[in-house]
């Protein structure tokens, strides 16, 4: 990675630990969603240890899918039980559906998370799926954001620059007719611009009243000073959030920063 106090330098943007962005999220925010591409299991997962490092119960849910091999790291997983255990202040739980078809967890349905989801101090919803890849266009009726949520975060994967869009992209067709360009084109800054603006990009399905976060992800990956120098730039013009979530830190415009 090119060195970071060098490239910050005058640019407007500040260096911080990413746990303060998760913190000036639980000051700000009881019902998560998190959308858009790879990272935010991982995501989830931190957020869910900095809240629970401050007193609070969390309920981790999914309105689409989730892997039933990953460790979560939570006090109890309810599979569509009537009701749940007791919990503390600080513990956590992961409330699904299993579906032994595809060996995956599924959503418990919308209602089920909303009730349950009272009981606890702060909700976090994996909100969309991208089958693993770095960024996420949508087709109608995607992502499934819940009404109850007061914030969305849209992770979107640096780990993109650089690849090609019709290996990096979920629903890539869609974004090819749109902005008519090539599966072969080669990912860069603009494209990852054009999905943070598009009404089919981070914040399809988001409501006016919900806060919307864009994170940008797996910065550590970035070796090109001009690439990194191009997403310093979309973050100054977009209000993004430079981070990694591996290395814990975040990147932000000063007049955003969320700390």
């Amino acid at each position: 990675m090119p060195d970071m106090a060098l490239s910050l330098e005058g640019s407007g943007l500040v260096l911080s630990p990413l746990f303060d962005f998760a913190y000036s999220l639980l000051n700000r925010h009881d019902i998560i969603s998190i959308v858009g591409g790879g990272g935010k299991t991982s995501f989830m997962l931190f957020l869910k240890e900095v809240f629970n490092s401050h007193g609070q119960s969390v309920m981790m849910s999914t309105t689409t899918h989730l892997s039933s091999k990953v460790d979560y790291g939570v006090d109890a997983t309810v599979l569509d039980s009537a009701s749940f255990p007791i919990m503390k202040k600080n513990s956590s739980v992961l409330f699904v559906s299993y579906d032994p078809a595809s060996d995956k967890y599924r959503s418990p349905g919308a209602d089920r998370i909303k009730s349950y989801g009272e009981s606890f101090d702060k909700v976090i919803i994996e909100a969309d799926g991208s089958r693993g890849l770095p960024l996420k266009y949508h087709l109608d009726g995607e992502p499934v954001i819940l009404e109850m949520s007061s914030a969305v975060v849209s992770i979107i994967g640096a780990d993109s620059i650089g690849a090609e869009i019709k290996s990096s992209l979920h629903r890539h067709e869609a974004y090819e007719c749109d902005y008519a360009v090539s599966p072969d084109k080669t990912i860069d800054a603009s494209d990852i611009g054009n999905i943070i603006a598009s009404r089919k990009g981070c914040f399809c399905g988001a409501a006016d009243s919900m806060g919307r976060y864009v994170l940008i992800n797996k910065m550590d990956v970035i070796e090109d000073k001009s690439d990194f120098d191009a997403l310093i730039g979309l973050s100054k013009r977009t209000g993004s959030h430079l981070v990694s979530i591996r290395k814990n830190y975040v990147i932000s415009p000063e007049c955003t920063r969320a700390c």
